[in-house]
């Protein structure tokens, strides 16, 4: 009789699906019964969905990962356009009246904006937080590149 039972994180596929295959001892050259054969497909659409799973987790990694050399690269080759950043973030949030925006010192001396600037070491260069009447808007390079990676996957 075939036993189910449930594959280890680290198990290698291969293993599973030749151990789910073979024929038990006792059971050769006897036609497995019907509740087996369910055994033996669940097992295997279990198996499936993991693989699926680890994929998925894998491919996103893999563009995160991508997508961050690619930005570091580019940072290193010309410095952020922080006004262009802080005008779109400025344009999105417009409604919700901006007051002040906060930038890392460097970027601070050449951000034009029409709202006070403030130089807040805490942040790293080409990021920039929008402190909104009723809140904030985190404009970070982080904040951006998870949402360039969500929508790369969607």
């Amino acid at each position: 009789m075939l036993a189910a039972r449930t594959p280890a994180p680290d198990e290698p596929a291969f293993e599973i699906v030749e151990e789910l295959l073979e024929p038990a001892d006792d059971d050769a050259g006897d036609p497995r019964s019907g509740e087996e054969e369910l055994e033996l497909a669940r097992d295997v659409r279990l198996f499936h969905a993991r693989v699926i799973e680890a994929v998925e987790a894998a491919v996103e990694t893999l563009v995160a990962d991508i997508a961050a050399d690619i930005l570091g690269r580019e940072l290193r080759l010309e410095p952020v356009d922080i006004e262009q950043i802080v005008d779109r973030a400025l344009q999105r949030f417009a409604a919700e009246e901006p007051l002040r925006v906060r930038v890392h010192a460097d970027d601070a001396g050449r951000l034009n904006c029409g709202l006070p600037v403030a130089a807040d070491m805490r942040l790293r260069p080409g990021d920039a937080v929008i402190e909104l009447r009723n809140g904030s808007a985190d404009a970070s390079l982080g904040v951006r590149l998870a949402a360039l990676v969500r929508k790369a996957l969607e």
